[in-house]
């Protein structure tokens, strides 16, 4: 007998690939509507060390907080772009 804490593991970690698989399948039928992740070639240089400390703070904190700084966060990926 499998243990309750694997059964639940392996339905959480197949629900994950479904879920990923159609936002890919979706992703490809779709592109104009895919948010572009900025992105450097390898080589070329790094973002600046705030812009990942930045990056990483807000996807991390409790989502009440995170949707408060979205303003914040879409100020900073139009200056990334160059806008």
């Amino acid at each position: 007998m499998i243990p309750v804490a694997d059964n639940i593991h392996d339905a959480s970690r197949q629900r994950m690939i479904e879920e990923t698989s159609r936002f890919i399948e979706w992703g490809l039928r779709h592109p104009e509507l895919v948010v572009r992740i900025p992105a450097k070639p390898e080589g070329e240089g790094g973002w600046p060390e705030g812009v990942g400390r930045f990056f990483w703070t807000t996807v991390l904190r409790p989502r009440d907080i995170r949707q408060a700084g979205t303003r914040i966060f879409r100020r900073l990926a139009s200056r990334l772009r160059g806008n």
